[in-house]
């Protein structure tokens, strides 16, 4: 590596520029230097001799290398050839070491849009199968000894791009102060090969964080979570939640604590069916 203390300067027709401007933020600079003489056609027509030789301007720019083209041939007509190529307002013109560069290419406009798609996958396409509106039955051991409380509820769930899933419940909780609502989030993250979502509802603080896996039959999904443990105040504890299809129209979601004896106890189940 070369340290270059000279302070370059460049005569283009939109000002002056530096060596640094060259390079157009990019980490590398690309010049491909041609000949000319009078009659050499302009770029992009056939016959040109670059247009075959530089390969893809995008390319170049994904690859952080700035492309200069460069020909020994009179301004006027690099201005020119710049207006013929519908570069002028984009293209920039510079002369060094007696060189005149005829454009600098500039990088495709782009909303983001393509560098931020992501394509789904079989594991989201699992997730769909959630998307709906369904109406559900929910039985859950508050105490031990105590016989199991029951409430009804609803769950719309929708999708998010394809790639995640929304589901919004409401239900009355026995012994709540009026309706609950809860917010849960799901998705699956290529990198991770893990399930991954969040779970809030309004009765409580607590942000449920979720990962978890599918089983090879694609039946049933297990997500994994910590929390505070119901049993123990002030203390955390491991859970689980399944959620099980029986049918298109019929899935079960089970919840699981991890008990001091290392085996897991299931303590709700909900019964959701789609509503026809």
């Amino acid at each position: 590596m070369v340290r270059i203390d000279k302070a370059y300067s460049f005569e283009g027709t939109d000002g002056q520029a530096s060596l640094l401007d060259l390079f157009d933020g990019r980490r590398q600079l690309i010049v491909y230097h041609f000949m000319f003489d009078a009659d050499s056609p302009p770029p992009g027509q056939s016959g040109a001799p670059w247009d075959e030789t530089t390969g893809s301007v995008e390319w170049n720019y994904q690859s952080s290398a700035a492309l200069q083209q460069a020909g020994k041939i009179p301004s006027t007509r690099g201005e020119l050839q710049q207006e013929r190529r519908g570069a002028k307002g984009n293209g920039r013109l510079l002369s060094f070491v007696g060189t005149r560069v005829i454009r600098q290419t500039p990088p495709r406009k782009s909303n983001g849009d393509e560098a931020m798609k992501t394509e789904a996958q079989r594991e989201h396409q699992w997730l769909q199968k959630l998307v709906g509106e369904w109406t559900c039955e929910a039985e859950c051991s508050m105490e031990p000894g105590q016989p199991p409380a029951k409430w009804m509820g609803s769950e719309s769930v929708r999708s998010l791009g394809g790639l995640w899933i929304l589901g919004q419940g409401q239900s009355d909780i026995p012994g709540g102060e009026g309706p609950a609502t809860s917010m849960l989030t799901l998705g699956y993250d290529p990198q991770k090969q893990r399930y991954v979502g969040t779970w809030i509802g309004s009765m409580m603080s607590y942000l449920w964080v979720y990962d978890g896996e599918l089983d090879t039959a694609g039946r049933v999904l297990r997500l994994n979570t910590e929390g505070p443990n119901m049993a123990a105040e002030g203390t955390m504890a491991k859970y689980q939640d399944v959620i099980e299809f029986k049918s298109d129209d019929h899935r079960v979601l089970t919840s699981h604590m991890l008990g001091d004896d290392g085996t897991w106890h299931q303590f709700a189940t909900v019964n959701y069916q789609r509503k026809q």
